[in-house]
């Protein structure tokens, strides 16, 4: 896996990790008794992470983990790490969401954890949510392919998909494959087109879409269930504009497909 860290990362039981979380929650809860929830995130960061390292911990703030795949470098910082074996994420807002989520499970499985928590302290009342895998690097690159309707551009899309999963491994966010996929194919700039939407011959308004070249569009998304609901509002949108194709990759855990569909 084209992932590097400045500092070895060892995997620890349950147990330990939650030995440590207990004490770490502990500052936490303190911290945010006497600050309240208003406090810029900065604060909670510095401040928790002093109260650690004053707890007897090895504590290390924006830890970085770099990505760096077939020219593609991004660094990305864990708040908190702590022992060089647990992740902890901080907030400062009105309340956990998704983005967190998928963020926290990026950073598990780039360090090859299994066990992460995210505190919020922009709430009334302190909120945490644990955030764990059971996966492996290993067990993250049996990943299943289905590529349909093949052409030439088709075919290249899928060289690099299956390049990009085959190297890094399945179950990430969505925005990892993006960023990497699009940066493969030439960068966001270049790919950008802004596209007429046209109705009973008329032009209605533009809409940004990705280009491959001058008549296929690319799609890229995350979905879980109702594929062909979702291809039919594909195919819906790419009738009111002179596109012909359009590359539809879905990235759904360990199931990848990659479908050109056509006017």
């Amino acid at each position: 896996m084209p992932i590097y860290y400045e500092q070895v990362i060892n995997s620890i039981e349950e147990t330990k990790f939650h030995t440590i979380d207990y004490q770490v929650m502990k500052d936490a809860f303190n911290l945010h008794n006497e600050c309240g929830r208003f406090a810029n995130e900065i604060l909670y960061k510095k401040e928790l992470a002093k109260r650690c390292f004053q707890a007897g911990f090895e504590v290390r703030s924006e830890f970085p983990i770099t990505l760096d795949f077939m020219g593609f470098v991004k660094i990305y910082r864990i708040d908190l790490l702590i022992n060089n074996s647990v992740i902890f994420e901080l907030k400062a807002t009105n309340g956990i969401c998704d983005l967190d989520r998928i963020q926290t499970i990026n950073y598990i499985l780039f360090a090859n954890l299994n066990h992460a928590k995210i505190i919020n302290f922009g709430t009334p009342s302190i909120e945490t949510e644990f955030v764990s895998s059971s996966l492996n690097y290993k067990e993250r690159l049996k990943c299943n392919f289905r590529i349909i309707n093949k052409n030439k551009i088709l075919s290249k899309v899928s060289e690099i998909v299956i390049a990009i999963v085959s190297d890094i491994g399945g179950f990430l966010g969505l925005e990892v494959y993006k960023e990497i996929l699009f940066f493969l194919l030439g960068g966001k700039n270049k790919l950008l087109q802004y596209i007429d939407i046209i109705i009973d011959g008329k032009v209605i308004c533009q809409q940004k879409f990705y280009t491959l070249d001058n008549i296929t569009a690319i799609h890229i998304s995350a979905i879980r269930e109702n594929y062909e609901n979702y291809k039919k509002h594909i195919y819906k949108l790419i009738r009111h504009t002179r596109l012909k194709d359009i590359v539809w990759v879905n990235f759904n855990k360990r199931d990848i497909f990659i479908e050109r569909i056509c006017q």
